[in-house]
């Protein structure tokens, strides 16, 4: 092979690897790692509602059609009755201030530097009703944020699990 022909196939080989690299950094901020835009939005949920809110489809949904990060955190229904739906604290995590809460020390949901979740998103209709109550003061409960809207956006099913002989009777008589 001549030396031109030598210098062309490297260049073509550099022009390949450079449309590459493109392609990869164009297909990392479609993929969301671009918040770029974006409103964050931090929510507090549990009842089994993380694996909906972490999937991707749900996320692309989130990012493109609504302009929304979606910023979720685990909480049980129990956690939010007894401890204060404190997302984060200047120097401090989660897991710090509920120790320090453990330990005695109070922390006041409208202290400076505690981040408030934007949304709840609790595991029914039920415990959303029972969230907005006052706190239960002789049970240990802790304060809670004022709802000032909303309501049941997002209803999913119960599962009723039982024997295929009722199963079966129950879909013979149009009961499903």
């Amino acid at each position: 092979m001549k030396k031109n022909q030598l210098i062309g196939i490297g260049i073509f080989v550099a022009l390949i690897i450079l449309i590459v690299i493109i392609g990869v950094v164009t297909s990392n901020k479609n993929n969301g790692n671009d918040t770029a835009g974006l409103t964050t939005v931090y929510v507090a949920t549990g009842g089994g509602k993380e694996d909906f809110l972490a999937d991707e489809d749900i996320q692309r949904i989130f990012r493109e059609k609504y302009k929304l990060n979606v910023v979720f955190d685990t909480w049980s229904n129990g956690k939010t009755i007894t401890q204060p739906l404190i997302r984060e604290m200047v120097g401090l995590g989660n897991q710090d201030i509920v120790e320090r809460i453990s330990q005695g020390e109070s922390f006041s949901i409208k202290s400076e530097g505690v981040s408030k979740y934007d949304a709840l998103f609790t595991s029914d209709q039920r415990f959303y009703d029972y969230y907005k109550l006052q706190p239960n003061k002789e049970n240990n409960e802790a304060d809670r944020y004022t709802v000032l809207g909303g309501g049941l956006t997002l209803n999913t099913p119960i599962v009723i699990y039982s024997w295929k002989e009722v199963v079966d009777k129950l879909i013979a008589e149009n009961i499903e």
